[in-house]
């Protein structure tokens, strides 16, 4: 069986008798319950897959010292639908954040997912969220609710009360342990962010990466009590060719806007009475792209299995397509970033991620 994050995320929610809706990792759990009582932070560094950490051996020792087991993310391998899957303990089938973009209907907008910006306005929709649309209880909330002491960590461009970089994140998670916190979620941003702008072999991400390894062997030294559980949401790989779906005036005459979810994972609303001609048309100008129809993207549970959120069956689309190459698809009609490394396709090295524990 291969495990994900939702696998994961119920493990962790089983350790202290919480809700959980999938099955949980044996072997993990196991581990875990031998450290049962101390008090246990999961770390989630972006884009930290287990392909990047081996590209960066040398700076990433101890991570890789510390590896328990390699997992998957779930599809698509982005941050949008990997921490909402981690967090609420479902798929995006089921909880509805399907990736960076989506079309969202009544009013039809386009629009990012965490910060609600209409990508046609470029600007912050006035309109209900996802985040409204589709509220889940979090995994702390329900490690809350069995009456362990349990928080979040973010940078402080996230959250209000976040931290300004990784020193000082380790400075709080210091804090919150003297204040007495069972359970404790810190998410840092990098080097997901480098490796986007530089690519995946930069000495900027390795820079990145050193640091990371170094301050969290520091912290495990100084906390020997407390259980460390490494994870990212995903891993990238460096892109060779972007796609202008723009120019392909074919395509754009059959589309109702442009694509939503991801450019290596896009998904498409067709005009009514042309899906058969967009289909051969896709199929001839992005033949490394496999093109689902919605019902197949169901069916083979792509996006993970029922029961299907409404969201999901609102931003689907008619058609869904992925790539295990190093292409990606863009709208140049819209603002758009040319990033060296990009994630959400199918290979391994963007799916696979080690966990590793810190005891």
């Amino acid at each position: 069986m291969i495990y994900d994050l939702v696998h994961l995320s119920s493990t962790i929610a089983s350790l202290y008798e919480a809700e959980h809706f999938h099955e949980i990792i044996p072997p993990l759990k196991e581990r875990l319950e031998k450290e049962k009582g101390r008090p246990l932070i999961v770390f989630l560094f972006d884009g930290l897959g287990r392909a990047i950490l081996e590209k960066h051996e040398e700076s990433a020792e101890s991570l890789l010292k510390h590896k328990f087991m390699v997992i998957e993310a779930v599809t698509p391998a982005t941050t949008v639908a990997s921490t909402s899957a981690f967090l609420s303990g479902k798929y995006p089938s089921e909880n509805g954040y399907l990736g960076w973009t989506m079309r969202l209907l009544h009013p039809k907008r386009y629009v990012e997912v965490f910060s609600n910006k209409d990508i046609y306005k470029g600007e912050v929709s006035s309109e209900k969220s996802v985040a409204e649309l589709s509220p889940y209880s979090s995994l702390i909330e329900r490690i809350e609710k069995k009456g362990y002491r349990s928080c979040s960590l973010f940078p402080d461009y996230i959250a209000h009360d976040g931290y300004k970089n990784l020193l000082d994140g380790f400075s709080l998670l210091d804090k919150r342990l003297q204040e007495g916190y069972d359970f404790i979620y810190f998410y840092y941003p990098e080097p997901d962010g480098s490796m986007h702008e530089y690519g995946t072999m930069s000495p900027i991400v390795d820079q990145k990466i050193k640091e990371i390894n170094d301050l969290l062997s520091d912290f495990h030294k100084d906390h020997p009590k407390t259980l460390l559980l490494t994870m990212a949401d995903h891993g990238l790989i460096d892109v060779e060719e972007y796609l202008d779906i723009a120019k392909y005036p074919e395509i754009i005459a059959d589309l109702d806007g442009t694509f939503a979810i991801e450019g290596r994972l896009p998904t498409f609303f067709v005009k009514p009475g042309a899906q058969k001609r967009f289909y051969n048309n896709f199929q001839k100008y992005f033949p490394t792209f496999v093109l689902k129809d919605r019902e197949e993207v169901k069916k083979e549970k792509i996006l993970g299995p029922e029961p299907f959120n409404s969201l999901f069956e609102e931003s689907l689309g008619d058609f869904l397509a992925y790539t295990y190459d190093r292409k990606i698809l863009f709208d140049s009609r819209l603002p758009h970033s040319i990033f060296k490394a990009h994630h959400a396709g199918k290979t391994l090295d963007e799916r696979e991620i080690m966990l590793g524990i810190y005891s």
